[in-house]
This record gives C-alpha cells, structure tokens and sequence, in this order.
C-alpha cells in the first residue's frame, strides 16, 4: 500500500521508525475517539509528544499521514484475523468466535466509536483518488482473508460446492460494518451481534451437514444495551 510520505520506513533508523509509528498511533487514536475534522496536526503533535518539524519529516501533509493512519489501521485488522484466537477462521466454530470478538470489542468499548477500520472510512468519504485506493486495498485484504479461510472449508467438503467463498466473505464484512455502524449510532450492540450471528448463520446454510456451533452469551457490561 502506497503512502505519500517523505520518508519510507525501509531507510529510517530504529528511532524514526519509532517516533513515525508514535505520530501514527496518535493520530490514529485520536481520529478514533474525535473524528478527523475534530483532530489537528497541533493535536497529533501534543499526543505524540514531538516537534512540527518531526511530524513534516515524515509527513508532507495531512493527507499523507491519514493514508499512513489507513495502514495503521490495515496491520491491526490483519493482526485481529490472523493472531491469537483467530489465527485460523476456517471452521464454523471459528467463524462464530470471530463474531463474538467483534461483538464483545463493542462491549467493552461501550459501543462508542465503532470498527475501527469502518469509522475511518465513513470520516474519508468522499475520499481523493489515492485514499480510495488505500481504503479498497484494505476491504479487499479482509475480504480475501476470509474468502481463503472459506475456500479451505469446500476444498476440505464442509461447504457444499456451490458455496463461494468470495461471496460469503463479502456478506461477512458487509454484516461487520453495517452493524458496527448501526451500533455506533443506537449505543446497543444488539445490531451488531444480529447482523454477524446472522451472516455467520448463512454460511452454515451452505453446510454439507448440519453446522454444530456453539453460541457464546457475549457478557454485556456498562454502557452497550
């Protein structure tokens, strides 16, 4: 993924790579919590406790550290589908595990900024050209993560067939982010875990024997109804 910086981290020291990923980080949190109109570069600055000149070092512009902020963004998404709990999303136990995380993020969030990747988005739209092109790459990735984890099922004949994996992957995202939203808006996460229970439930449709899954009673705490 391209990202319109001065810099690239593959010729920075140690240090530079630590202080951009602490300008990104901040930026990034604070995009979360405030929403890009909400957050300046003053802001990122006193976040990340650096000088003006380090943020421009590594940053032409804001755009260019919004895309950086994207990336950001991308390696946790990835990281969520590929490490701990979720290393291997290719069974329907899995995919039931993976709606429960997301839901319970939302629970413990108190359903206050929604998917981290989805609220970004919805605060770039309508983006330039180069930040389209970042945020597809990125849907494209998740979509393609789960597709591969859905192609292993029917190669292995727990889906029928006539099941496609690019298909049932995009339903999946697509139940994600519409639900995120949605719980992001009424502050309940029920939107959220009907949407994902749902589509996770019409993968199993395409089961060739009945999918045994057990359910987990996501514990909701504080604020999310």
């Amino acid at each position: 993924m391209s990202q319109m910086t001065k810099d690239t981290p593959g010729v920075m020291t140690p240090r530079g790579r630590a202080t951009r990923a602490r300008i990104v980080g901040a930026a990034a949190d604070l995009i979360y919590c405030r929403g890009l109109r909400n957050t300046t570069l003053k802001d990122v600055r006193a976040a990340a406790d650096v000088s003006g000149s380090q943020v421009t070092h590594y940053f032409e512009d804001k755009n260019a550290l919004v895309r950086g902020v994207i990336a950001w963004r991308r390696d946790e998404l990835v990281s969520l589908h590929t490490k701990g709990k979720l290393t291997r999303l290719d069974s329907f136990q899995a995919l039931q595990d993976w709606a429960d995380v997301n839901v319970q993020f939302q629970v413990d969030n108190e359903c206050i900024g929604g998917c981290i990747f989805g609220s970004l988005v919805a605060e770039l739209l309508p983006p330039d050209e180069g930040v389209r092109a970042d945020l597809t790459a990125v849907y494209d990735e998740w979509i393609a993560l789960l597709r591969t984890a859905l192609a292993a099922m029917r190669t292995r004949g727990e889906l029928r067939p006539d099941a496609d994996p690019r298909h049932l992957a995009r339903v999946l995202v697509a139940a994600h982010q519409g639900g995120s939203q949605l719980t992001q808006t009424s502050g309940s996460v029920k939107p959220l875990q009907d949407a994902l229970n749902a589509a996770v439930q019409y993968v199993c449709s395409f089961a060739t024997e009945p999918a045994a899954i057990t359910k987990q009673r996501v514990s909701v705490r504080r604020r999310a109804r």
